[in-house]
C-alpha cells in the first residue's frame, strides 16, 4: 500500500486530488495510508477490489500483492505465480472442497481430503510457506482418511480463477482461461496436483492410462 500511496501522490499530487480521482473520502484514504493505531497498524485497510483498482490506476500489476486480508484476517501472497500455487489448485479440484456461497459468514472454507498423510502434510506445507494461513488436520477414524482445513476468501478467489468450483464437488474440472494462459510448467503443476489427489496409472498392453475418479 505504501508503494500505491507513493505513486498516487506522484500522479495526482495532493490528498484532495487523489480522493477526487479515486472517488474515496480523504479521511478514509488517510486511514489507509498514513494514520496508525497505537500498535502501529493502519487505522483502516482497503478491500481487495479497491486495492486492485488503485494499483491499476498507478500501473502496478496485481502480482505485487504481498499481504492482504479481510475482516481482520490476513494472509501473505506470493509476489509471482508459482508452481506450488498451481499444484495446490489441482489438489483442491481433485479431492478438495470450497464451501458454497451461502456459508460465507465466517469466510470461505477450503479443505483437502486424502488417505495419504504425506499429501496432506505437503498441502499444509504449501499453505504455510506461500500464504502463512492457519490450518487444521482432522482424521476420520471411520473412513480412514485425513482432512486439512483452512479459511480464506482471498485464497478461494485464486482457486476459483484456476477452475475450482464452489459447493458440491463437480464431476468435471475446467481448465480456466487464466490457467491456460500461464506457462506450461504452471499448467503441468496444476495437472500434477489433480492426479496426485485422485489419479492412478494402469498399464494395459504396452499403454499407460491416467484415470481420475
Amino acid at each position: 500500500l505504501q508503494e500505491v500511496h507513493r505513486r498516487l501522490k506522484e500522479k495526482y499530487g495532493s490528498l484532495n486530488k487523489i480522493a477526487a480521482a479515486v472517488d474515496v473520502n480523504k479521511d478514509v484514504l488517510r486511514n489507509w495510508f498514513t494514520r496508525k493505531m497505537p500498535n502501529g497498524n493502519a487505522r483502516g485497510r482497503p478491500p481487495i477490489t479497491q486495492v486492485k483498482r488503485l494499483m491499476n490506476l498507478v500501473g502496478l500489476s496485481e502480482v505485487s500483492f504481498k499481504r492482504v486480508g479481510r475482516n481482520g484476517t490476513f494472509l501473505n501472497l506470493p509476489e509471482f505465480l508459482n508452481e506450488d500455487l498451481c499444484w495446490l489448485a489441482g489438489l483442491v479440484a481433485g479431492d478438495g472442497h470450497l464451501t458454497k456461497a451461502d456459508d460465507d459468514k465466517w469466510g470461505v472454507g477450503i479443505s483437502f481430503h486424502n488417505k495419504d498423510k504425506r499429501l496432506i502434510d505437503k498441502f499444509c506445507e504449501v499453505l504455510e510457506k506461500n500464504f502463512g494461513v492457519k490450518y487444521n488436520i482432522i482424521f476420520n477414524d471411520k473412513k480412514q482418511y485425513y482432512t486439512a482445513q483452512t479459511s480464506s476468501a482471498i485464497l478461494a478467489e485464486i482457486l476459483i480463477a484456476f477452475g475450482v468450483k464452489r459447493g458440491k464437488k463437480s464431476a468435471t474440472f475446467d481448465l480456466s482461461n487464466k490457467l491456460l494462459s500461464c506457462e506450461d510448467k504452471m499448467i503441468s503443476a496444476s495437472l500434477r496436483g489433480l492426479f496426485d489427489a485422485e489419479g492412478s496409472v494402469e498399464k494395459y498392453n504396452r499403454s499407460v492410462n491416467f484415470i481420475v475418479y
